[in-house]
């Protein structure tokens, strides 16, 4: 009896490294999930969302969430929560395939990136959780409001002209 939970230990603790050779961005998925800044939520959001955009510029295939996970060397319940929250928005949509791929739901020239941003504020997400501190809120409304005077006319398609001169 004793052989036999052994046997057993040495399959689980096998599937184990397995699993963690075969996604090693869930091993440091756990201590960045606990605490993303909001900076690296909106940073991750405009990022996929230029993903997106080049792949149905050039024409190839439709990220999937786990592909823009392993590209962007985030977390993949990271990205699956910001996709969750883009499509709330109405942003993006997933096309029915096997793993579902994503595109935008209109025109680039009609997203903004203050849209971008605003949905990346994934706020039912298990990973966040924060006490209200006082006068805090007075702040992220006032960086809010620059965020909104800087991002005014800014869409997607203006950010890749930019990303095009710059390469």
């Amino acid at each position: 009896f004793i052989w036999l939970n052994f046997a057993w230990l040495i399959i689980l603790i096998g599937a184990s490294i397995a699993f963690y050779h075969q996604y090693p961005l869930e091993t440091v998925s756990r201590n960045f999930m606990r605490t993303p800044a909001a900076m690296d939520l909106r940073r991750v959001s405009v990022e996929t969302a230029l993903l997106i955009a080049q792949a149905h510029q050039r024409g190839y295939t439709p990220w999937t969430a786990e592909g823009l996970a392993r590209r962007l060397h985030v977390p993949k319940k990271l990205i699956d929560h910001l996709l969750s929250a883009m499509e709330k928005a109405k942003l993006v949509y997933a096309i029915d395939s096997r793993p579902p791929g994503f595109i935008f739901s209109r025109p680039i020239n009609q997203i903004s990136i203050r849209h971008l941003m605003d949905a990346s504020r994934v706020t039912d997400a298990p990973f966040l959780k924060r006490d209200p501190v006082t006068g805090l809120d007075e702040l992220m409304e006032r960086l809010d409001d620059a965020k909104e005077k800087i991002l005014r006319e800014m869409t997607l398609d203006d950010l890749m002209e930019e990303h095009k001169k710059a390469q």
